[in-house]
């Protein structure tokens, strides 16, 4: 999640994912991502684990989600950062150079679903299930996300 935008648009998103079986909160050291992790935890019951390389770009950025993945294998978690590690995730799904311009806006406020490979299959690039979504393919454990918005599972707007 890029932290940010409208206020009841940010309340739309915490309510959806607090119906969520999240497992994690992660959010980069920046106050932005700090302040929207800190409130979803109050009311989630989860602690938020800082981790300073999600304010970092590129190849840093990724390993740190990376590891993350590996740390929450199977499991689904939220990841507030800054636009440089969103924009390095959507070059490594995308399969383009880090500094090559990404053809996603990065709008303040949005959420972006990927579905990140861990284990044998570390070695494979994620799956970008979804760009500045209002709602998140329904989740169960042990069955990967569906590739395409809309597609089977997906849940309603959450958007007011």
């Amino acid at each position: 999640m890029l932290p940010g935008g409208w206020t009841t648009e940010q309340e739309a998103l915490t309510y959806a994912l607090l119906r969520r079986p999240l497992a994690g909160l992660a959010a980069a050291p920046d106050e932005p991502s700090r302040a929207f992790c800190s409130m979803l935890a109050s009311r989630a019951c989860l602690p938020v684990k800082e981790h300073p390389g999600l304010n970092d770009c590129g190849v840093e950025a990724v390993q740190e989600l990376a590891t993350l993945a590996g740390t929450y294998a199977d499991l689904e978690i939220l990841v507030a950062a800054p636009a440089p590690a969103l924009r390095a995730a959507l070059a490594t799904t995308l399969g383009i150079p880090f500094d090559a311009g990404i053809p996603v806006a990065l709008r303040p406020g949005s959420l972006f679903a990927f579905d990140w490979p861990t284990g044998l299959e570390a070695h494979t690039r994620p799956i970008l299930v979804g760009v500045d979504l209002d709602w998140l393919p329904a989740w169960e454990r042990g069955r990967a996300h569906p590739r395409y918005p809309g597609g089977p599972g997906a849940a309603g707007t959450a958007r007011g």
